[in-house]
């Protein structure tokens, strides 16, 4: 099936280009569409995106050449020059390869696109958006932002196929342009890789080992209920939080509290069921202050239950909950970090069901999405 679908796009597709601003090694479903193509020897494949500016671990693909135009920073300077220099190399790489298919994602990675398509008309285009922002996040965003979401709108109807990673955010999308009529709106989510699901449930012993992944901020996420209810436990339960670009004020709140909490660097994508399986249950600690985060399943959600763990998340996050109530999964709990002292923990942890694991991994994702690809 997946080789057939393949073989398909390659009749209409020679050569693909992939536009991803940000560094492939901080977005998961990026590089696990990458390697899918490259696993079925599919179409001839460039990336351009740019360095990352914190992590050891780079992204390769021995069938994927990636161009890294620019580094990704902090800095507004330095991030204006990268800016320039993506948009400047890219389009030029794209003239000189000229391929058929182009994949933006995000709107920051849209400009180099949008002139190269001013001079071959006949070309594909396809968007995917990781995350939903909203008209007033727009209108709150910088000259050069709104300068590309001009640009975007203008490629609405030219694109082929626009996607979000659920139907809640495209909803939203699609209202926040109903004036555009598109050609093709989908949805493409957030799945781990089959690999992923590769684990033997296990029973929570004390202390209760809990794990958090990812970027961490004491402003939109219940961090403080969260250590207040870890530190309750004295010594009942631990937690070891594993930071995606961690900042000062992270390192100094962690500084001041107690040793059950612990700080970590970042665990590479790919290590990720290798060290959460010595875990019992992954947190998500976002609050739903913003539609993008109201409307999301994160991805850590997915990854922590592929790895055998039981999963706390907020109430806030409406598409999450929808998710629960949809597959009936006891091993999500939907939880109210203000009562936290009062929630119980279980002792065994079930296998998911394996209709479950054929369904939400990102082999049948890519499956279906480059078969569709094919018929555009």
């Amino acid at each position: 099936m997946i080789k057939s679908d393949l073989n398909n796009l390659k009749k209409y597709l020679m050569k693909l280009s992939v536009l991803h601003f940000n560094p492939p090694e901080k977005y998961p479903p990026l590089m696990n569409l990458l390697n899918f193509i490259a696993d079925q020897n599919g179409v001839p494949t460039e990336v351009f995106t740019t360095h990352q500016n914190t992590g050891n671990n780079k992204y390769a693909n021995n069938s994927i050449l990636i161009h890294h135009y620019g580094k990704n920073s902090f800095n507004p300077i330095k991030r204006y020059f990268a800016y320039l220099i993506f948009n400047i190399r890219t389009f030029f790489r794209l003239i000189i390869k000229k391929p058929d298919l182009v994949l933006v994602y995000e709107t920051i990675s849209v400009l180099p696109a949008f002139y190269y398509l001013k001079f071959f008309k006949h070309k594909k285009l396809m968007i995917h958006y990781h995350e939903y922002t909203s008209p007033s996040e727009i209108e709150m965003g910088s000259r050069y932002y709104k300068f590309l979401h001009n640009l975007e709108k203008k490629m609405f109807q030219k694109a082929q196929w626009i996607s979000h990673t659920n139907q809640e955010r495209l909803d939203l999308f699609r209202n926040d342009n109903a004036s555009v009529s598109f050609s093709s709106l989908n949805v493409l989510p957030n799945y781990p890789p089959l690999s992923f699901y590769d684990v033997v449930p296990h029973t929570i012993s004390t202390p209760v080992k809990f794990v958090y992944c990812g970027v961490l901020s004491t402003d939109n996420m219940f961090l403080k209920e969260f250590s207040d209810y870890i530190i309750s436990q004295k010594g009942n339960a631990i937690c070891d939080f594993y930071v995606l670009n961690c900042s000062d004020q992270i390192k100094s709140y962690f500084a001041s509290i107690d040793e059950c909490l612990r700080l970590h660097e970042e665990i590479y994508y790919f290590d990720l069921p290798k060290v959460l399986t010595k875990y019992d249950i992954g947190v998500v600690l976002h609050k739903g202050t913003s539609p993008n985060y109201q409307f999301n399943l994160p991805n850590k959600v997915l990854e922590y239950l592929s790895s055998g763990l039981e999963v706390w998340c907020s109430s806030e996050l409406s598409t999450t909950v929808h998710f629960k109530n949809n597959n009936n999964l006891e091993q999500l709990k939907i939880v109210d970090f203000s009562y936290l002292p009062q929630l119980e923990i279980g002792k065994h942890l079930n296998k998911l069901p394996d209709q479950f694991i054929s369904k939400y991994n990102s082999q049948s994702v890519y499956t279906n999405f480059l078969n569709q690809v094919s018929k555009k």
